[in-house]
């Protein structure tokens, strides 16, 4: 499998300057029913600190924090053109640039986070880049913390449990009905 943004042959940074929610995040019913089931699998890991990792312009973000008010919440992507939207929303969110396939967290942020989100992000990366940005992943949580991974195209959930298997244990996996034959995984983690 190649990444998804090769099959659209511009950089994330190139299709963010094109165009302002690019995923119609804001208008599209099946991304507000994600974001409502995605939402409620937070909510139930009891989160005080939150990273969304693939956050883009932030809306998803915007909603968690919204529905979860007592957390704290950050969210990160590679674009610098989506965080600067994402930061243009003016809420208490934290934003920042991170290359899951690049550099390391910044030693600030490593451990830091009891949550870590990964909705709809793995899809985007290479494959020969994979195992590196599994292990950036694993950076933000500290031990004990909650990966949850929406997924709903790409890889399959044994893949997704596989990949993350040196630094996490499954507690659950729930599979969701967004619209008619489209559906997406929901795969808990704990980091050992």
């Amino acid at each position: 499998m190649t990444s998804k943004f090769d099959s659209l042959k511009v950089s994330p940074e190139e299709f963010y300057k094109s165009r302002i929610d690019p995923f119609k995040i804001k208008r599209s019913r099946i991304e507000k029913n994600k974001a409502r089931l995605f939402g409620l699998h937070i909510r139930n890991c009891n989160p005080s600190v939150v990273l969304d990792i693939g956050c883009g312009e932030g809306h998803f973000t915007e909603y968690y924090n919204s529905f979860i008010p007592e957390a704290t919440f950050y969210g990160c992507d590679i674009s610098d053109t989506a965080i600067e939207r994402a930061v243009g929303l003016g809420s208490s969110v934290r934003y920042f640039n991170q290359d899951l396939c690049g550099r390391h967290p910044e030693k600030y942020l490593k451990h830091k986070f009891d949550t870590v989100i990964c909705s709809e992000v793995l899809y985007y990366l290479p494959n020969d880049q994979m195992n590196k940005a599994v292990n950036v992943i694993s950076m933000f949580g500290k031990k004990g913390s909650n990966l949850l991974i929406c997924n709903s195209q790409g890889f399959s959930p044994p893949e997704i449990v596989e990949m993350f298997s040196t630094f996490y244990n499954v507690k659950g996996l729930d599979t969701h009905r967004l619209f008619k034959k489209l559906y997406t995984s929901i795969i808990h983690l704990v980091k050992k």
